[in-house]
């Protein structure tokens, strides 16, 4: 199956090919020695069972769940269903580049702010990471998507070819310490599987967390030492989660190891991080929280965001949240998780309120936005929050912020990834208030495309890093 998976898994849907692979090393043996492939016809049967029970939610067997879902908010459903589909789709070029940034550039050049909290990302990293390197890692996970569907697995031959060929790949001891990280045997695969699914509603199994997220690829020879001929074997079913692992896995792997520490000081890096693509899109008038507190001091509670862009007439206020949905949120879609992890949502929203109604009250400090005559409030997010511009999702969390004392404020949820596309039109003529208030769906993008020109990978500001990685490698 995993074979067969190698060879033609893009044919399949992205988030079927992982739950068949998933069901591939949980319950199948190791491929025989013959290394053949099941043949297509067969898995392409399976997979369409595979399909259908990750389709098939709850609500359509479970009398319970069904009543509990007349009863809630319809776009919870919408949640569970997007959220185990989308996180499977890898925008592999901002990805890369995005980590050299924001897991290596800016925390150093953030080092010595008074304001930021003592933790070296890098020196933390290697210490999780039998002393690799932040830069060293995405690099092998580069090359390891690169060559993820080679007809032989992905194996140390593979890449001391690669040496051979003049590819600055890294030592053996980097290479053998990243394909650790990056790859699971069936046997640790399995217990992955088992401890993160362990507090499941087994009702909602369809939507349980995917170890491949964690360990992308696949060593089915696991019983063979890690780096002989067989057990050094390796197989991607889902080859672009490779690059997710090397960029937001680098995240997820700090935060389950320093938790809160890490968290705390990762909020002033990510908040650096989206000036950093406002800033590279070179349109509006932007000004930085440090900028609005020199003449907006944090006296008696008041708020000031992140970022402002002035537009013309409109000022788009901007918090930085370095949130995301939680696994339960997802997996359950339940009112509690999900308001659970609205709560970093919620905060910036009513901060961003606070900052509004002291503009509109002409507040002294804030004359460089006083004859702004619309403000939009923008949250952004590590992650995606699936469906919750929609109008249900935005009914509920509206009912909810008037409650608290917000009314009438006109919010969108923007997330990183999108801030990453979309900061090239901008550049290309665009507007600041156009780009954040309107969902950047296929059909937006082909537009944005045919009106700016902007139609290139080398049209990013995230180019330069991908071009340094390149160069890592030594092919720049």
């Amino acid at each position: 199956m995993l074979l067969a998976l190698r060879d033609r898994g893009a044919e399949l849907l992205p988030f079927v090919a992982a739950g068949l692979g998933s069901l591939a090393v949980r319950f199948c043996g190791p491929p025989t020695g013959s290394g053949k492939a099941r043949p297509w016809p067969e898995v392409t049967r399976i997979a369409h069972e595979v399909t259908k029970y990750l389709l098939a939610d709850p609500i359509t067997f479970d009398r319970e769940l069904k009543q509990e879902f007349n009863d809630s908010n319809p776009a919870l459903l919408l949640l569970r269903v997007i959220g185990s589909q989308f996180p499977y789709h890898v925008n592999k070029f901002e990805a890369l580049g995005r980590s050299l940034l924001l897991f290596e550039e800016i925390p150093r050049a953030l080092r010595d702010q008074s304001v930021m909290p003592d933790f070296d990302l890098e020196a933390r990293f290697r210490a999780v990471s039998g002393g690799l390197r932040i830069s060293q890692f995405v690099k092998l996970g580069f090359v390891a998507w690169c060559f993820s569907q080679h007809p032989a697995g992905l194996t140390n031959r593979v890449l001391e070819e690669c040496q051979r060929r003049g590819l600055k790949v890294g030592t053996a001891t980097e290479i053998r310490v990243a394909f650790q990280l990056l790859s699971s045997s069936v046997e640790g695969f399995r217990e992955l599987y088992a401890r993160s699914n362990r507090q499941s509603d087994v009702r909602f199994g369809m939507y349980e967390f995917n170890p491949l997220h964690v360990s992308p690829l696949i060593r089915p020879w696991g019983h063979e030492p890690f780096w002989s001929e067989r057990g050094g074997r390796m197989i991607a079913p889902v080859p672009d989660l490779i690059i997710s692992r090397v960029s937001l896995g680098i995240y997820h792997q700090l935060l389950t190891a320093y938790g809160t520490e890490f968290s705390q000081y990762f909020g002033h890096v990510f908040a650096e991080y989206c000036g950093y693509l406002i800033r590279a899109a070179g349109r509006g008038s932007v000004l930085t929280e440090d900028e609005i507190r020199k003449r907006y001091p944090s006296t008696k509670g008041r708020k000031a965001p992140d970022w402002v862009i002035v537009d013309g007439n409109t000022a788009i206020l901007i918090e930085c949240k370095a949130t995301r949905f939680t696994r339960a949120a997802i997996q359950t879609g339940s009112a509690a998780t999900v308001n659970d992890s609205l709560k970093q949502v919620r905060k910036g929203l009513k901060q961003l309120y606070q900052f509004r109604e002291a503009c509109r009250a002409g507040a002294a400090g804030l004359e460089a936005l006083h004859h702004c005559t619309e403000y939009v409030p923008v949250v952004l997010t590590l992650e995606p929050y699936y469906a919750v511009n929609s109008p249900f999702f935005r009914d509920e969390l509206d009912a909810v912020l008037r409650a608290e004392g917000v009314a009438n404020l006109s919010w969108r949820l923007v997330a990183m990834e999108e801030l990453e596309l979309i900061e090239r039109y901008v550049r290309g003529g665009i507007s600041w208030t156009e780009a954040l208030t309107t969902s950047p769906t296929s059909e937006v993008i082909e537009d944005y495309k045919a009106r700016t020109g902007m139609n290139r990978n080398e049209d990013s500001c995230l180019s330069p890093k991908y071009k340094e990685l390149l160069g890592h490698l030594g092919l720049g």
